[in-house]
């Protein structure tokens, strides 16, 4: 059986504080000291990281992934 290729997803900035990867949104939110990373695909909310951006992203090519 083969599998199915996945493709990576490709972020483009929007703001200053948002990139976007096809229905992906990733947005950092500065709260005290700390930077968390709040990932969205369209309008659900897949979760939080604190300082850490590259979690997130690796969360939204899993799901988009199918993983």
């Amino acid at each position: 059986m083969r599998e199915a290729r996945q493709r990576k997803l490709e972020w483009r900035k929007v703001s200053d504080y948002c990139i976007q990867a096809g229905p992906y949104r990733l947005a950092k939110v500065v709260m005290g000291k700390h930077e968390w990373f709040v990932l969205h695909a369209g309008d659900e909310r897949l979760g939080m990281w604190r300082e850490d951006a590259a979690a997130a992203k690796r969360a939204a090519q899993a799901h988009s992934d199918g993983r």
